[in-house]
């Protein structure tokens, strides 16, 4: 029931960061703009172009990116770049502009049409052609998917991501590769889909809004244009993104199928953050204020929890290199609170305590790639070994028990320990845990488990 939204993927990855293209002093900025385009595996043209009183018409403005699997064309219209003193440059485009992405993957032709709509949009470009600064703001942004064909064969849907009270300050550096940094508010945004599974006949509404939103980007434009996972990697400087939010409400229903279900959340707040190099990959969520509700038809009661926090982080390696490289895995899980509901499904007598769950882990160590990631082909082959590995913190307490626990182990690779494939840890854990006993007594007592 997902599918549509894996379909949109390929033209919003393209108008993210072609985005700044379309912005920044007249005649100058324009020949910018075609540099740049041409830096980045794209091309940006006009039908004529005029220029009088300080003012650059361009008529018929469109931009061009071949990528790998695809192209995306997007027909921008006509666009008025005017000189208003002090080195600024005043970029008008107009209310609508037209993207359409073809894609072919895995035998697959996917074709999507969709419109960017803007009101109050000002974006206004200043600086020097080595450092240009782009500053926009404005009241809304609307993008609507109008249609996605697959193989010929039209999905129903209706997609729209709008966007209010936005301002934005991006700089591009152009130098030997042309790097973006972007900063970023947001007021808030919205995700609607509508759709329906051809092959089902199952439909689906899918709502998702967030506020107070503050992103921030730095990366290099080459690397994303060029389709080689090997250039996004290797620069200097790794390219990140880091958000943070007041909060998402969404809900999801879907009917009509074995999957008809109806899931409502939100939160109060949290973050993501993300950094791609040559270092590795990293990526850290949390947040705050859980809040979950699930009917479904496969499940035979609501599902119903909250928490005050929930997190996790991963840290792994992508490049082949001699040297150990970081690796690392974190969960937090705090206050987590089910419903009676579930409660009463184990336990109908309220023998065990209703006492909030939590659950901290963290783990991290080193291993070596003998082969790049996303050089392997066969999901089973092993890139590399495992060097060490720190449990430098465990702790979860559930139902009036309490287990703490930490770690390091050296890793011997030549020989295999008691998991079966599996190298030999040599080291040591040490385990602490307060109320098992207690709550092993309730266990037999609410019948979950064997008095023996």
């Amino acid at each position: 029931m997902f599918r549509p939204v894996r379909l949109i993927a390929p033209a919003m990855v393209f108008v993210s960061f072609s985005s700044p293209l379309l912005a920044a002093s007249a005649e100058e900025i324009w020949a910018e703009w075609q540099d740049l385009a041409s830096r980045t595996g794209q091309t940006i043209t006009a039908d004529s172009q005029d220029y009088s009183g300080g003012t650059l018409f361009l008529k018929g403005v469109a931009t061009t990116a071949e990528f790998q699997g695809g192209s995306s064309v997007v027909d921008v219209g006509d666009v008025r770049l005017v000189e208003t003193g002090g080195g600024n440059v005043s970029i008008e485009l107009p209310q609508q502009m037209v993207v359409t992405s073809n894609t072919e993957a895995e035998g697959e032709k996917v074709a999507i049409n969709m419109t960017i709509s803007h009101d109050g949009l000002s974006i206004v470009a200043s600086g020097t052609p080595e450092e240009r600064k782009y500053a926009y703001n404005g009241s809304s942004l609307l993008v609507r998917v109008g249609e996605i064909v697959t193989d010929g064969e039209t999905i129903p849907m209706d997609l729209t991501i709008t966007a209010q009270d936005f301002v934005s300050d991006y700089i591009i550096k152009s130098e030997e590769a042309v790097s973006i940094t972007s900063d970023s508010t947001v007021g808030a945004v919205a995700f609607a889909l509508d759709f329906q599974d051809p092959d089902t006949g199952e439909t689906g509404k899918l709502d998702y809004a967030a506020k107070d939103l503050k992103i921030t980007t730095d990366g290099s434009v080459n690397t994303y244009m060029t389709g080689d996972p090997a250039a996004m990697l290797t620069g200097e400087v790794p390219n990140t993104l880091a958000i943070t939010h007041g909060g998402p409400v969404y809900s999801l229903d879907v009917q009509g199928g074995p999957d008809a279900a109806t899931i409502n959340g939100s939160s109060s707040g949290g973050q993501f953050d993300m950094s791609l190099g040559k270092e590795g990959v990293r990526y850290d969520v949390a947040s705050t204020g859980v809040s979950f509700q699930m009917l479904a038809a496969e499940v035979p009661v609501p599902v119903e929890f909250s928490a005050q926090e929930m997190g996790g982080k991963i840290t792994f390696p992508m490049l082949a290199g001699q040297e150990p490289q970081d690796i690392g895995i974190g969960v937090s899980l705090g206050g987590l609170a089910v419903s009676e509901t579930l409660w009463g499904m184990i336990d109908p007598q309220k023998i065990l305590p209703r006492d909030p769950a939590n659950l901290m882990l963290d783990i991290t160590g080193t291993a070596t790639l003998v082969k790049d990631l996303f050089a392997i082909e066969n999901p089973e082959e092993v890139p590399g070994e495992l060097n060490s590995l720190n449990v430098n913190n465990v702790n979860l307490s559930l139902a009036g028990a309490e287990l703490n626990g930490s770690g390091a182990f050296e890793v011997d690779n030549t020989s295999t320990g008691p998991i079966p494939g599996a190298p030999n840890l040599i080291g040591k854990l040490n385990l602490s845990a307060e109320g098992v006993n207690g709550l092993i007594d309730k266990l037999a007592a609410a019948g979950l488990v064997s008095n023996e």
